[in-house]
């Protein structure tokens, strides 16, 4: 997986993490794995400046500003990911092909940690 890729992937993991947290009021990961991924999405932004500035959600990006309990500084298709993850099922997968882009395989999720992406 290329950088650009891991920064994508950190960045919506963050969002709808914190959009869990500070929105829905429904955190699906301890503060203290959350603060993991904040850390690795800060430290690939910061080594690869360039990079980061060209991948989606470099705006809303955990990296640049804090949490907000406002919907609307969410983007749309993260808010739905996350409320998937609320009623997220091991054995029905079909939420994914309606949060995922044509072409996405639906991942092996893991309800201890939160990992989606």
């Amino acid at each position: 997986m290329g950088i650009a890729e891991q920064i994508l992937r950190r960045r919506k993991q963050c969002l709808v993490h914190r959009y869990l947290y500070y929105v829905a009021n429904d955190p699906q990961v301890t503060d203290q794995q959350y603060d993991l991924f904040e850390r690795e999405l800060r430290q690939l932004v910061a080594q690869n400046p360039d990079i980061a500035a060209t991948v989606p959600y470099d705006d809303e990006c955990p990296s640049k500003c804090v949490g907000s309990s406002n919907l609307w500084d969410y983007p749309r298709e993260l808010q739905m990911v996350a409320e998937s993850l609320r009623v997220y099922n091991m054995e029905n997968l079909d939420w994914w092909a309606m949060v995922s882009a044509p072409g996405e395989t639906a991942p092996v999720g893991n309800l201890e940690t939160g990992r989606l992406f």
